[in-house]
C-alpha cells in the first residue's frame, strides 16, 4: 500500500535530467512523496513547492509529478521534446519518465488516470527503443536537431510579455509620428517645428527630410527582428538569452536613430 513519506535529502538532485530541470523550475522543493508500483513499473509522486509559474503570477505553486522508473538506464530512452506542452509536461531522461501538468496537484481519487497515462508513456518509450526513427546513439549524445527542439517552459512567455509591454506601445506613437511627419513632407516638401517661446525651430527640407524620416525605420527593423525570433525560437534552447540581447540591441540602435535625428535638426535651426 502506498504511503505518504518525507522526500530523502538530496532527492531533486539524484536524478540525471528530470522534468523540473527541463522547464527550469525555481526553488523547486520537494514537500513530500509517495511510492508504489504500478503495471510492473516502479513510480513515485512528489509533490514539489516552487516559484509560480503563471504569466501575471506571484508566490509559490505546488506541482504533483509522477516519476516512473524505466526498466534500465539507457541513453537510448527518447521522447520528442514537443512531448512538453503547455497543458501537459512528459518527458525522459535515461533512467525515468516524468509526467506533470505545472501548478496542478491532482486529487489520490485521479492518481489511477495520471498513472495509466505514464505507464502506457513508458510502454511506448519501451518498444521504441531502437525502432526506425529511434536509431542507436553514442551514451550522452543528441542530434543537432534534439538539441534545438522546442520545449515548452514556464518563462518564455512572461520575456515576451515584457519586451511587449515596453515596445507596442512605443512602436504606436512612432507610427503616429511618421504618419505625421510624411504627410506634411510630402505635403510641403520639408519637416519643420518652431517653439514659439524661443521664436528657434528647424526646416528639414532634401535629403535632411529624408533621412529624418529614415531614422524612424531603424526601431521597427529591431522589432521585426524580435518578432521573428519569437515566431521561431520561443521555446527553444537560449531563446530568453536572445530575446534579451536583440531587445537591448533595439534599445540601443533607437538612442542612436534618436541622436542622429536631433544632429540633423541641429544642421537646419532657423530663426521662426
Amino acid at each position: 500500500m502506498a504511503v505518504k513519506e518525507r522526500p530523502p535529502a538530496g532527492l531533486l538532485e539524484s536524478f540525471a535530467n528530470p522534468l523540473w530541470e527541463r522547464v527550469k523550475l525555481a526553488n523547486a522543493k520537494p514537500e513530500w512523496i509517495v511510492r508504489s508500483t504500478h503495471r510492473g513499473y516502479e513510480w513515485m509522486a512528489i509533490e514539489l513547492r516552487h516559484s509560480a509559474v503563471g504569466l501575471f503570477s506571484e508566490g509559490f505553486d505546488t506541482t504533483t509529478v509522477f516519476v516512473v522508473r524505466l526498466p534500465e538506464a539507457s541513453d537510448q530512452w527518447f521522447l520528442p521534446a514537443e512531448r512538453i506542452a503547455a497543458h501537459r509536461q512528459l518527458c525522459v531522461d535515461r533512467d525515468c519518465l516524468y509526467l506533470a501538468t505545472l501548478g496542478e496537484s491532482p486529487r489520490v481519487r485521479d492518481w489511477q488516470r495520471w498513472l495509466e497515462m505514464a505507464a502506457d508513456a513508458a510502454d511506448e518509450v519501451v518498444s521504441n527503443r531502437g525502432r526506425k526513427g529511434h536509431p542507436p546513439r553514442p551514451p550522452g549524445s543528441l542530434t543537432e536537431a534534439e538539441e534545438d527542439a522546442p520545449s515548452w517552459n514556464p518563462h518564455d512567455g512572461r520575456w515576451v510579455l515584457f519586451w511587449m509591454v515596453i515596445t507596442v506601445p512605443a512602436a504606436f506613437m512612432l507610427a503616429m509620428l511618421v504618419m505625421a511627419f510624411y504627410k506634411e513632407w510630402a505635403g510641403t516638401g520639408a519637416i519643420s517645428h518652431c517653439d514659439p517661446l524661443a521664436h528657434m525651430g528647424y526646416q528639414l527640407q532634401g535629403w535632411k527630410a529624408q533621412a529624418y524620416l529614415g531614422l524612424f525605420i531603424v526601431p521597427f527593423l529591431g522589432w521585426g527582428r524580435l518578432l521573428y525570433t519569437v515566431s521561431t525560437r520561443m521555446h527553444r534552447p537560449g531563446f530568453a538569452l536572445r530575446l534579451n540581447l536583440e531587445g537591448v540591441a533595439l534599445a540601443a540602435l533607437s538612442v542612436l536613430a534618436l541622436f542622429l535625428q536631433q544632429t540633423l535638426t541641429g544642421w537646419a535651426r532657423t530663426a521662426c
